[in-house]
């Protein structure tokens, strides 16, 4: 996901699964993110995530 520092990027349903990896791997790479999903415990709960807790599981 090079290239992409200093952006800004849309993560819809990124609560779970491959969407929160995804925006968790952003945010790794220095993007700005911003997220949703249907609910927002799971929401707040991508947005709490810090980016080495949660990569880890889904490498």
């Amino acid at each position: 996901m090079r290239g992409l520092d200093r952006r800004t990027v849309l993560v819809t349903g990124a609560g779970r699964g491959i969407r929160r990896a995804t925006a968790v791997r952003l945010v790794e790479e220095g993007t700005t993110v911003a997220v949703n999903d249907r609910t927002a415990e799971r929401t707040a709960d991508t947005v709490s995530t810090r980016p080495n807790d949660d990569a880890s599981k889904h490498r």
